[in-house]
């Protein structure tokens, strides 16, 4: 395995509240070598909480290609500073998209529903900062009984039968709000979405802990052209 880190911010013990030093950053973990990376702050950093769009080419068996990873602010009225965030992850993707490249991957934990305007943005659906995008939302591809409307039950990441959740029991919960997106699908076969799922949502020992405060997506993309 291959992978690679970044910090998006670190702190000291007593800075911004906090009783311990620590930190805070994204990884991408890999099969096969990245053949280089980059990372971007994103717009709108508060105090100990500054974001950052992690971006990797890894080598595969149908070429190099762009996988890019994110976190985005999570407090419930951060919605225009995820707007300005999902803004400048498109211009940074795109800086790697035309139509004979290869499809890319963005994934991450967005913190957002898929009614915001944040991920509506993405799939195409609504303008923001006078521009328009299109990203595949992986999930749905695979279960268009919700294009209709997610529903409670339907793909949720942030659960509230996860104990991990509690510490923010502020926040709402029951949310989809991690999400592997696809560049749009290419005439060859390339970009479609074959599979997509939500795992790690087993319980581990007597106090039945979860992996993550998160449920984790998993999506198989073909990025191979069709013979």
């Amino acid at each position: 395995m291959y992978a690679h880190y970044a910090t998006a911010v670190s702190w000291g013990p007593g800075e911004h509240g906090q009783a311990r030093a620590g930190q805070e950053g994204l990884g991408i973990l890999a099969r096969t070598p990245l053949l280089e990376h980059r990372v971007l702050a994103l717009p709108d950093p508060h105090p100990a909480d500054a974001r950052i769009l992690l971006s990797g080419r890894v080598h595969t068996i149908g070429g190099p290609i762009w996988v890019h990873t994110t976190h985005l602010h999570y407090r419930l009225d951060d919605g225009v500073a995820r707007e300005h965030q999902v803004t400048a992850i498109d211009h940074a993707v795109r800086a790697h998209r035309d139509n004979d490249a290869p499809p890319q991957i963005l994934c991450g934990d967005f913190n957002a529903t898929p009614d915001s305007d944040e991920i509506r943005f993405l799939r195409g659906l609504t303008t923001l900062d006078h521009r328009r995008t299109h990203f595949q939302d992986a999930w749905l591809r695979m279960h268009r009984e919700a294009q209709a409307g997610d529903g409670p039950a339907e793909g949720i990441t942030w659960s509230s039968e996860n104990q991990l959740t509690r510490p923010l029991r502020s926040l709402d919960l029951d949310r989809r709000i991690d999400y592997v997106f696809v560049t749009t699908r290419k005439k060859d076969g390339r970009g479609t979405v074959h599979d997509c799922r939500v795992v790690l949502r087993e319980r581990d020992g007597d106090d039945g802990i979860c992996a993550s405060d998160h449920y984790a997506v998993c999506a198989d993309i073909q990025i191979v052209a069709n013979a």
